[in-house]
C-alpha cells in the first residue's frame, strides 16, 4: 500500500516572474510536445491528423508521447517519496491528461497507415529494415517468424505515395519562378559589364534565395525528422 501526498501547486513567484512564466520553462507552451500532452483526446486526434500527417511523424509524435511519459512517472516517485514538486512540475503534471490513450490511437493509426499502403518509398524502406532486423532476432531465438514474413510481404506490396508537399511551397514556387528570371539576366550578362538596370535587378537575388529558405524551414511538420524533412525539400526542388 502506497501513499501519495499531491501538494497543492504554489502560488508563489520565481525570479520576480508568474508562476506560468516559470512553468513554460519546463515545457514551452507553444511547442508542439506541450499541445499533445494537455489536450483533450478529441482536440489530440484532430491535431495529429492534420499536423502529423505522414507515417514518420507519427513515430516521432509517439517518441515525443512516451518522453512525456517518463517524465510524468519520474514527477510520480518525486511524489510518492513525498516530496513536493516545483511550480513548473506541479503545473505540467496538473495540466498532463489521456498520454496512454493518445499513444494507443496513434499506434493504431500508423498500422492503418501502412495497411492502406500511405506511405513514401523512405518510410518503405524504414519498415522493412526494422522488419528484417525482427525476422532475424525471431530466428535468433527460435521463435516462430511467419506474422514478421507476412509484414514482409505487405511492405514489399506496397507502391509508395509521393512525400507531402511543403506547406508553403505555393509561396516558394512564386519565388523560385522570380529567381529564374533572375539568373537568365546573369547568364546573359556573362563575359560583360552589368548595366545598373541589371545590377538592381540581380540585387534581388540573395533575398529570394533567403526568402525560399526560411519558407523551407517554416514549412517543417510536427515530429518530422531530418531524412523525411530533406527528402520533402529536394521533391519541392526537383519540380523547378
Amino acid at each position: 500500500l502506497y501513499t501519495v501526498i499531491v501538494y497543492p501547486r504554489s502560488t508563489a513567484t520565481v525570479s520576480g516572474g508568474s508562476d506560468a512564466a516559470y512553468a513554460a520553462s519546463l515545457i514551452p507552451k507553444d511547442s508542439a510536445g506541450y499541445k499533445i500532452a494537455t489536450t483533450s483526446m478529441a482536440v489530440f486526434t484532430r491535431m495529429t491528423d492534420s499536423k502529423c500527417p505522414s507515417w514518420s511523424q507519427k513515430r516521432g509524435c509517439i517518441s515525443a508521447l512516451e518522453r512525456l511519459q517518463k517524465l510524468i512517472l519520474d514527477m510520480d516517485a518525486i511524489l510518492m517519496k513525498g516530496k513536493p514538486l516545483d511550480d513548473a512540475e506541479q503545473t505540467f503534471y496538473d495540466e498532463v491528461v489521456d498520454l496512454d490513450s493518445k499513444i494507443n490511437h496513434v499506434r493504431k493509426e500508423m498500422h492503418d497507415q501502412v495497411e492502406n499502403g500511405d506511405i513514401t518509398a523512405f518510410e518503405k524502406e524504414t519498415l522493412l529494415e526494422q522488419n528484417s532486423e525482427r525476422i532475424e532476432m525471431l530466428k535468433k531465438d527460435g521463435k516462430p517468424t511467419s506474422k514478421a514474413v507476412q509484414r514482409k510481404c505487405l511492405l514489399e506490396s506496397i507502391d509508395p505515395v509521393s512525400p507531402h508537399k511543403l506547406k508553403y511551397e505555393p509561396e516558394i514556387g512564386k519565388l523560385r519562378k522570380e529567381l529564374a528570371t533572375l539568373l537568365r539576366v546573369e547568364a546573359n550578362a556573362k563575359g560583360r559589364l552589368l548595366t545598373v538596370k541589371e545590377t538592381q535587378t540581380l540585387s534581388r537575388k540573395d533575398e529570394i534565395l533567403d526568402e525560399i529558405e526560411e519558407l523551407e524551414f517554416a514549412s517543417r511538420g510536427w515530429f518530422e525528422d531530418d531524412g523525411t524533412f530533406k527528402l520533402r525539400v529536394e521533391a519541392s526542388r526537383s519540380k523547378f
